[in-house]
């Protein structure tokens, strides 16, 4: 993987982009010939309110509602396919996996923010604030998960009975 750093700077420009971060095995340092190259990305759009139930991302060159959250188009998918494509050409690699922060959940977020190498700031700190934003949500949803685990486990028991 190459990245351009230039053409990166320019996509974050045209998509609306503040953040551009690597993650997964090639962050990690484990990629290997099969590994995909995993890529978080933030756009300038508040973030999804809680009780949206994380809705499907759409950009604001689509028409979004405010927040850019809503319905997807077939004008949608092409927005989020020229996005890859870009990424794809800047990155110099031919699998590429995106995912849009605005709309993750907070494990994958935390996952992004801990492991995650910023590519791509629109302002310096960003990505900073973010850790600190996902550390945040992955300790509010912990007692979610544990809560789950619990339930389940007692169902797993329930039917073994």
């Amino acid at each position: 993987m190459q990245i351009d750093n230039e053409r990166l700077q320019e996509i974050a420009k045209k998509f609306e982009l503040d953040m551009v971060i690597l993650f997964g095995s090639y962050a990690r340092g484990h990629a290997n010939p099969e590994s995909d190259v995993d890529i978080a990305v933030r756009t300038k759009l508040r973030e999804p309110k809680a009780e949206c139930g994380f809705p499907l991302f759409r950009p604001p060159a689509c028409g979004g509602k405010e927040g850019g959250f809503g319905e997807r188009s077939e004008h949608d998918w092409q927005w989020e396919f020229d996005l890859i494509r870009d990424l794809v050409f800047a990155l110099d690699c031919g699998n590429l996996d995106l995912v849009f922060i605005n709309s993750a959940d907070p494990l994958l977020m935390f996952e992004i923010a801990t492991d995650g190498i910023p590519l791509y700031e629109a302002d310096d700190g960003k990505f900073q604030d973010f850790q600190i934003y996902a550390a945040k949500r992955h300790h509010d949803a912990f007692k979610i998960y544990r809560l789950e685990q619990l339930y389940l486990e007692g169902k797993i028991e329930e039917a073994l009975l």
